[in-house]
């Protein structure tokens, strides 16, 4: 057989793999959700809602923005700096270790025996994620290909694990939280193959060390003004409000499912990071744009016709009320897609003190109409002030990209066949 067949063609294509991963992992993501709200209920759900959430807030400050740093340094000083960031990402795990550890032993009176052991939990897998995030993003910079690969075989394992919980551990959120421990930990040790890093030889940079962590901090910033705009409603409605963990737990269904939808543009932004690392690739971000929006107009048809009908069949009758918060939710979709398919490139630029002001003002919309609307309309409150926030960040985005690069609004928005047939072409 040739090499230069249509499967040998796609398969070494960045976008159509990486699809075909992201494809995977919804299909699969789909079948873990239903099995983690049925074995859960509603309102442990909502308590696990707010423990995840919390994790990624952790997670982002943890990691101090080295992954997006990595593009930057990657573009400008070759890929010999993977074995700093390495070594920078172990020493931050090494530190929160100990740390944990002292509170451990300060305050493990004040817990009960289970809060004691979720308490230990969260905190490993908080220190987990902080360096399967980092070797992600150094992995698919350095081997795309590989990473993807090995993408496909976490989803797998995640399947499986997920499923074992629903078969088996109904009503523990213990178990998830293991179950989430266990799926972190084969993604460190999967990217750290593809890496080659060998940890009984890496030498600590204590000078790059205090350096990138400095350089580290606006975009930290960046990324948590970002993850707080996805999920500060549910932060703000268990510490701030009354609304039950039952009706938390209806509304993360919204916010799950709209994350799917985010995963198209997911698949472009994911390579325009390795693009965008070496050149500015503005052509290849106007094609991902026009391709992400056309899907997700054709995904939000079908939430809006049939989502109560998929919902009911995913999740069963107890979170069916869910609907009403996806459909609005969906609403904000693609403007929050301009912001993440033209994200790599302005971070690639080092452009993180204007990113952290476009999205700092998009938060502190949400976090206002947070304040306003969740106490008298509780959840559907809560979604009404998200897409708000979404819509402040891609409009901004949008206008900043047209004016900084002569792009016109209908490039972006419209494409011809031909260029729609372009996604086959081994050129990406």
């Amino acid at each position: 057989m040739k090499k230069n067949t249509v499967v040998n063609r796609l398969l070494n294509n960045s976008y159509f793999l990486n699809s075909l991963v992201k494809g995977i992992h919804i299909i699969l993501g789909i079948f873990i959700t239903a099995f983690l709200n049925r074995a859960l209920g509603a309102s442990l759900k909502g308590q696990y809602a707010y423990y995840y959430n919390a994790i990624s807030l952790l997670t982002i400050i943890g990691g101090f923005g080295i992954y997006q740093l990595y593009p930057f340094y990657r573009r400008k000083e070759g890929a010999d700096i993977k074995n700093d960031f390495a070594c920078v990402t172990m020493m931050l795990a090494g530190l929160y270790i100990v740390a944990s550890f002292l509170l451990c032993l300060f305050y493990w009176q004040t817990f009960s025996k289970g809060n004691f052991f979720i308490y230990i939990l969260l905190s490993m897998n908080t220190i987990v994620k902080i360096v399967d995030t980092q070797f992600l993003m150094f992995a698919s910079i350095d081997d795309f290909i590989k990473s993807k690969k090995n993408g496909i075989a976490i989803s797998v394992y995640r399947f499986i694990i997920f499923f074992v919980i629903f078969l088996f551990y109904k009503k523990n959120i213990i178990a998830v939280l293991l179950g989430d421990l266990a799926c972190e930990t084969i993604g460190v040790f999967l990217y750290s193959r593809i890496l080659n890093i060998q940890f009984n030889k890496l030498s600590f940079p204590i000078k790059e060390f205090w350096g990138i962590l400095k350089k580290g901090i606006i975009p930290m910033l960046f990324q948590l003004m970002l993850q707080l705009n996805y999920n500060i409603d549910i932060i703000y409605m268990k510490l701030f409000s009354t609304v039950s963990f039952r009706d938390i737990g209806l509304y993360s269904v919204g916010v799950q499912l709209a994350a799917y939808i985010w995963t198209v543009p997911d698949v472009f932004k994911e390579v325009l990071y390795s693009k965008t690392a070496k050149k500015d690739s503005i052509d290849d971000i106007i094609w991902c744009i026009r391709f992400s929006i056309l899907f997700e107009l054709i995904f939000l048809i079908i939430i809006f016709i049939q989502g109560g009908e998929l919902i009911f069949l995913l999740y069963g009758e107890e979170f069916s009320s869910a609907i009403t918060v996806t459909k609005i939710i969906f609403v904000g979709v693609i403007s929050m897609t301009l912001f993440k398919i033209l994200t790599p490139l302005y971070n690639a630029k080092g452009e993180f003190k204007a990113n952290l002001i476009i999205l700092f003002i998009s938060v502190l919309i949400n976090i206002v109409l947070n304040v306003i609307l969740i106490p008298r309309y509780g959840m559907i409150g809560a979604a009404v002030a998200s897409v708000f926030g979404y819509s402040v960040c891609g409009i901004v985005y949008f206008s900043r990209f047209c004016k900084d690069f002569k792009v016109s609004a209908n490039r972006l928005l419209l494409f011809s066949k031909k260029e729609f047939l372009s996604f086959f072409e081994s050129k990406h």
